[in-house]
């Protein structure tokens, strides 16, 4: 019974962590490996994708080349895709996604944002509209499918 306990207090905890639905995308700003800004200001009046990932997920970089693919597909209605990490160097999260074929942004940011983002399993994908609140967060790998559906919703008006 112990362990039922301590398995629901821990669930309950990650759950209070975390950006929801609703809710600002909390502000930011850090840098990619070319040392081009990312930040959350920059987003505002944007559809975004931000993706919460670890260089070391394998369904994470199976996510990467779904967000490049809707990217590609997409970006001329006005969607932007950035992909935030806070494991491994300053270079992991850029070479594998480039391995992915990823070319939109990739930035390492630390350990406390990640948790104030919500990324405490990986992939967490945030959809953020235009105003800068979070539609939507999705904790672990959604699919292609999934993930093109709820981005045409983020784009719709």
């Amino acid at each position: 019974m112990r362990i039922v306990v301590t398995a629901l207090a821990g669930s309950w905890l990650l759950s209070a962590c975390g950006v929801r639905a609703g809710e600002r995308l909390p502000s930011f700003a850090a840098r990619t490996a070319s040392g081009a800004e990312v930040s959350a200001a920059a987003l505002r009046g944007h559809a975004t994708i931000v993706d919460l990932w670890s260089p070391g997920c394998i369904a994470c970089v199976g996510e990467l080349a779904a967000l490049q693919r809707l990217q590609d597909d997409l970006g001329p209605r006005g969607l932007r895709v950035i992909a935030l990490y806070d494991r491994g160097g300053p270079r992991d999260g850029w070479l594998v996604g480039d391995g992915a074929g990823a070319r939109f942004p990739i930035a390492r940011i630390g350990g406390g944002l990640m948790r104030r983002l919500g990324g405490w399993e990986f992939p967490t994908t945030l959809f953020v509209g235009k105003d800068g609140r979070v539609r939507t967060v999705v904790h672990g790998d959604p699919g292609e499918g999934r993930l093109r559906a709820m981005t045409l919703a983020l784009l719709s008006p």
